[in-house]
């Protein structure tokens, strides 16, 4: 679990990388983002009894050319 300023400040994290073209992930690794690329947003919503859970799913999908 984490606080909602703690899950924008890893967005924001993620949209600088992102914006910049590569992402960090896992303790030393990075993903090259080509400038064109696809998106998906998602929102699912559960009736949990006295609950109701919200889920969002964020998408960001592309190809590129084996080497």
């Amino acid at each position: 679990m984490m606080t909602r300023a703690e899950a924008a400040a890893d967005l924001r994290r993620l949209a600088d990388e992102l914006e910049a073209g590569k992402i960090s992930y896992g303790a030393d690794r990075s993903l090259e983002v080509p400038e064109a690329l696809e998106r998906e947003i998602e929102i699912e919503r559960e009736d949990k009894g006295t609950n109701i859970k919200y889920q969002v799913e964020f998408e960001l999908e592309w190809s590129v050319p084996k080497v």
